[in-house]
């Protein structure tokens, strides 16, 4: 089924967008709508919208924790790796433009062990102090290490993640 986005409603008030939801880049001001597939949904949305804004609006999550709608994407975390058919390697979605007929694949075998290393390349370098950390339970870091299935860090210590 194609999911058609409103660019002309996109700017005012919240556009029918839900705004307890990140959707993980700023909006595209573009009228051009353009359409692609991602993970099998067929979605239209305008010119220069990131592909990990187009999952998000599609309802795909993909993990994330650098990447907000408040802010400019950098594709620092490396999280929102994505497979894009016909190109090599696995772009950030965060930084990566849509482009008329793309085919995006967000969850497959690959992705998920390239996350969860680079999960845990961030656990790593972290404090483990989980248990006795006063944003235990409410802590992106943990969300995301459950989200892209991390329970035991190889570096430094094994720590098991609650």
């Amino acid at each position: 089924m194609l999911q058609y986005f409103d660019p002309g409603t996109f700017n005012r008030g919240t556009g029918g967008l839900n705004p307890d939801i990140d959707y993980g880049t700023p909006p595209s001001t573009s009228e051009t709508l353009v359409s692609l597939s991602i993970d099998g949904t067929d979605i239209a949305v305008p010119e220069g919208t990131s592909v990990l804004r187009a999952a998000t609006l599609a309802g795909i999550n993909i993990p994330k924790l650098c990447a907000s709608d408040n802010l400019e994407a950098f594709g620092s975390c490396r999280l929102c790796a994505v497979e894009i058919e016909g190109r090599r390697g696995y772009p950030a979605s965060c930084t990566t433009p849509v482009s008329e007929g793309m085919a995006v694949t967000t969850q497959n075998g690959k992705l998920a062990k390239l996350r969860r290393n680079i999960m845990e390349l961030y656990i790593s370098d972290h404090p483990l102090d989980c248990l006795t950390c006063p944003a235990n339970g409410d802590c992106e870091l943990q969300d995301v290490a459950g989200a892209v299935g991390l329970r035991e860090v190889r570096y430094a210590s094994r720590v098991i993640i609650t």
